[in-house]
């Protein structure tokens, strides 16, 4: 980009302008009046239009008196691997440079994660999900836990909103020491992709699973259970690999087990399983539908309005 000038000419009403790690102004060599007019911009460190820059030169995320600007840092979405306690956390927010431990751009497509890419996945022993994590959308979660061979736990997948994920290949691909998942948040009503999702998972014994959980839209998901000689689904029905009468491992067992009749090899989320709501106020929520808690147990007085995790009806939503 080499011309700004007059960009934002007038917006008399423009309050925030949001930016990311893309913005630059290093080749621009005309920008004159570029704010000229926006009388109420405010920076986001507090940073208020001033009639004597309104040219490129404020035309950056705002850092206070130090380095005043007119723009605010937009969420983005990335991870951080900390070696003191070697866990990988995903966020969505502005706070990445202030983040201790080495942070990844998410992947792309059939792109490999930079802590695969790295070796880091060989130190993870725990993967966590950040609460702001729910605002997230991402497109893809191909190869994103693959060969973390020491990963003991996955904490916060509620967080982790799948509704626009295509690809979900090689995702817990060789976590040879997880024992449980619960996948029950998962919508997955656009996956394509579930290719070796969970190949070589040995331990792996009880996937829980929710109503957005749909291999419908699934077109490839060769041996995605190959090697899970523990999995066992909600009703009785084991992994089988048999040379005379094997189980599928395709997605033909990707859903719910409804016994000798319709084998599977998921297990029906039980109602209140991690949601921080006791016993007695997942009771009360029978027969009332409108019944609204936060993620730790607390009663709102209506439906929320806010984006986030919520219980209702005794199960997690994503809102």
């Amino acid at each position: 980009m080499t011309d700004m000038k007059n960009m934002f000419y007038s917006c008399l009403k423009l309050q925030t302008i949001y930016v990311g790690e893309g913005w630059s102004t290093a080749a621009v060599t005309s920008s004159s009046n570029m704010f000229m007019g926006c009388r109420v911009l405010v920076g986001g460190m507090g940073t208020r239009y001033d009639v004597n820059h309104v040219n490129k030169t404020y035309a950056r995320v705002d850092g206070g008196t130090g380095t005043p600007g007119y723009f605010t840092a937009s969420n983005e979405a990335y991870a951080c691997y900390t070696p003191s306690n070697s866990t990988l956390t995903f966020y969505f927010d502005t706070q990445r440079s202030t983040r201790t431990g080495t942070t990844y751009n998410l992947n792309k497509g059939t792109n490999k994660p930079g802590w695969y890419s790295d070796n880091t996945r060989d130190n993870v022993t725990k993967v966590v999900f950040d609460p702001s994590f729910t605002n997230a959308r991402p497109t893809t979660s191909y190869c994103w836990f693959r060969s973390m061979e020491n990963l003991v736990s996955i904490e916060g997948l509620s967080y982790l909103n799948t509704s626009g994920v295509t690809d979900m290949s090689y995702m817990f691909y060789y976590c040879k020491i997880l024992t449980s998942l619960d996948l029950s948040s998962f919508n997955t009503s656009n996956v394509k992709d579930m290719t070796y999702m969970f190949n070589s998972c040995y331990r792996l014994q009880t996937i829980y699973v929710g109503d957005g959980w749909s291999t419908a839209a699934v077109i490839k998901s060769e041996d995605m259970f190959e090697y899970c000689s523990t999995l066992k689904g909600g009703k009785g029905t084991i992994y089988n690999d048999n040379y005379v009468n094997p189980n599928p491992t395709d997605k033909t067992y990707a859903h719910i087990d409804g016994g000798s009749l319709n084998p599977g090899y998921f297990t029906e989320r039980p109602a209140g399983i991690a949601t921080g709501i006791e016993k007695g106020q997942r009771e009360s929520l029978k027969g009332q539908r409108e019944e609204w808690f936060t993620i730790d147990g607390q009663k709102l007085s209506g439906k929320p309005t806010k984006k986030g995790v919520y219980i209702h009806n005794g199960r997690a939503v994503v809102r």
